[in-house]
């Protein structure tokens, strides 16, 4: 496993591009063989830089594991993992030859683009730095969009909850004896 300083450790931003098995004869039984798993990640950033370990090895690593972990129980249940963010491919003003030098790099969503360093965008070319500025806005905008959501939620909520006591209310209303007038009252009507 390469070598990452406690700095790097925290802000590793790895891809997985490869989950498999492979037997391997066992070292305590003469003869037999014992199913192993296999990772091959990237770096994201990257190109045709990968590293390839068990996942026995890779546990020890809490840091890298808690990165690796989620996609790894997807495979296990034979699930793909799922893409966290907005595809590049649904991001308005991405070509696709754009789309494809970046996957190249291991970038797949707006929000990973969005995180590129500064090296990464001279391996990207022209017209990245202005993508990933962009980039940023949208993702910004995106969070902002969704506190206005979750307020409008709450929003929601306290009218269902109004007009639930309201419903009560005319129940309520129209369940009460019909008021008895007096007879000055009648003769006025």
């Amino acid at each position: 496993m390469p070598e990452i300083s406690e700095t790097d450790r925290s802000t590793i931003d790895i891809h997985i591009l490869k989950i498999w098995r492979e037997h391997v004869p066992d070292p305590k039984k003469a003869g037999e063989f014992r199913e192993v798993h296999k990772i091959e990640w990237a770096k994201r950033g990257t190109n045709n830089s990968t590293t390839v370990e068990t996942v026995s090895r890779l546990q020890k690593d809490a840091v890298l594991w808690a990165r690796i972990e989620p996609s790894y129980q997807h495979w296990l249940k034979g699930q793909e993992t799922p893409l966290e963010g907005t595809p590049l491919e649904a991001w308005p003003g991405m070509t696709e030859g754009r789309v494809a030098q970046l996957r190249l790099l291991h970038v797949r969503t707006v929000e990973e683009y969005a995180a590129v360093t500064d090296a990464t965008l001279d391996k990207i070319g022209m017209g990245a730095r202005s993508e990933r500025e962009r980039a940023r806005i949208f993702v910004e905008a995106k969070k902002g969009s969704a506190q206005i959501e979750h307020a409008l939620a709450g929003e929601r909520e306290k009218v269902a909850n109004l007009e639930a006591q309201m419903a009560e209310m005319r129940e309520l209303i129209a369940s009460l004896p019909p008021k008895k007038r007096k007879p000055a009252e009648v003769e006025a009507a």
